[in-house]
């Protein structure tokens, strides 16, 4: 996906020209209203010793290398962006460049807000004028839970990727999604969605090799009781 939560993350271009394999673990509570919290952790600890050697460099591929004082500073600046946004409250984020972890929660007052004040907050690192929504959409009512992925990854894109050495280390990341709802599920669209024990939760794990292959397998739908 050219644009996705790996890029709200800030760490996008590190993520796929720099490491391989990373897990990614998306973490949204829903409350009755439509409000809730939203989390991101981005663990690339397994590709610490490739990170730290690529960070030591000026440039790779023609592309500059961002320095830690460069990345933190990426960080607050957006934090405090979308501190400013309607809707939003409480934004954070910590990177860890010892051990590559990044973290990142916010409180949102609904999914509109959420979507606007990324969109809004990321803007700058946006070459053209797109929104988050241009790429996929999430909408959420009592009635449940909906995610779209609205793009494919070209093919010239997957040839570059595939291009690197770690490459199949992509099999090895993973990528999951977890959405707590107030309410009981009643059913989830995708057989790879699996709903947690207590019935208000559930969750998807893929790696980032099958998201890229096949963008849809991210694409499902959570019906919940009244």
């Amino acid at each position: 996906m050219k644009k996705s939560l790996l890029q709200i993350s800030l760490l996008l271009p590190l993520i796929f020209i720099f490491s391989s394999c990373f897990e990614l673990i998306e973490d949204t509570t829903f409350n009755k209203d439509g409000s809730g919290v939203y989390k991101v952790t981005l663990n690339m600890s397994s590709s610490q010793t490739r990170l730290n050697s690529v960070m030591a460099m000026d440039s790779i591929d023609g592309k500059k290398v961002p320095s830690e004082k460069d990345l933190q500073n990426e960080i607050e600046s957006f934090i405090a962006d979308l501190n400013s946004q309607e809707g939003i409250k409480n934004a954070k984020a910590s990177l860890s460049t010892e051990e590559w972890i990044l973290k990142f929660s916010c409180t949102f007052d609904d999914l509109e807000a959420l979507k606007n004040g990324l969109n809004l907050s990321t803007k700058k690192w946006q070459k053209k004028d797109q929104k988050i929504g241009d790429y996929f959409e999430v909408n959420f009512s009592n009635a449940g839970y909906e995610r779209i992925i609205n793009t494919e990854v070209s093919d010239r894109w997957k040839t570059k990727a595939s291009e690197d050495e770690d490459y199949n280390k992509l099999k090895e990341g993973k990528c999951v999604f977890i959405q707590r709802f107030p309410n009981q599920i009643s059913s989830v669209s995708n057989v790879n969605v699996k709903i947690a024990k207590n019935g208000t939760a559930c969750m998807l794990m893929l790696s980032p090799h099958e998201i890229i292959q096949n963008p849809k397998s991210l694409n499902y739908s959570v019906s919940l009781e009244e």
